[in-house]
């Protein structure tokens, strides 16, 4: 569930509430964490993902058609090894740690692994497009791809002021880009938890519209406001 550290409802509210061109919000966070890394980012494995698991000529030990879940702690739980621990491993390393489990019974032991369902790493999409919620992140996006999503932008979407809104320890880190035309500046690449938002143009009723939808996926409105996260 996507919790708020610091500001960020408050920081989109004071947005959308009570004028008719908005502010840009700002960074009051001093971390500094957007990659244009034109790399792909490799995902970790967490709580709730789907896996698959196969140990060769060994039906018995792998977990069948109906696949497994990690539960909640970051467990996945096999015949024989008993409990693993998978959460913020890679794929491939979750491949090696079995191996080498399987190994200590098994001679020769061969164990492939894939990702079935992804459920651990999401971000959210708000605001004026077709689909807007919850996003499955299973595989490396870009601010860009993380947008379209969404589907087509309704009427009235503010295509050229689109914010990419990460949580931090120490308030929000917040990265705008522009899709009426797009740069490098949406090449960013998206991280688990992170809110991108599409406003309307003018004003935007937030706090009624927007509001009840953010505090249904568990994000707060106890909030810090600060007079640094507009421009």
């Amino acid at each position: 569930m996507l919790r708020f550290p610091a500001t960020a409802v408050m920081l989109v509210c004071a947005a959308f509430v009570g004028c008719a061109s908005p502010p840009d919000p700002v960074s009051n966070s001093q971390t500094r964490t957007f990659s244009f890394d034109a790399t792909p980012q490799a995902l970790t494995l967490g709580a709730g993902d789907v896996l698959s698991v196969r140990v060769l000529a060994h039906p018995e030990l792998s977990s069948g058609p109906n696949h497994i879940r990690v539960d909640a702690q970051g467990f996945l739980h096999l015949p024989m090894i008993g409990a693993v621990q998978v959460s913020g491993l890679l794929v491939g390393d979750l491949r090696g740690r079995l191996t080498e489990a399987f190994g200590k019974y098994l001679q020769n032991a061969d164990v492939s692994v894939n990702l079935v369902e992804n459920n651990s790493q999401i971000y959210y999409l708000l605001g004026h497009v077709k689909s807007p919620g919850a996003k499955p992140l299973d595989r490396s996006l870009t601010a860009l791809e993380a947008t379209s999503a969404g589907g087509h932008f309704l009427r009235g979407a503010d295509r050229s002021h689109i914010f990419l809104l990460r949580p931090q320890a120490d308030g929000l880190e917040t990265h705008g880009f522009d899709l009426q035309q797009p740069g490098p500046e949406s090449l960013v690449r998206v991280r688990s938890g992170d809110v991108i938002f599409v406003r309307q143009t003018g004003v935007d009723n937030f706090q009624e519209d927007w509001l009840p939808i953010l505090a249904s996926l568990g994000i707060t409105a106890r909030v810090l406001a600060e007079d640094s996260i507009f421009e």
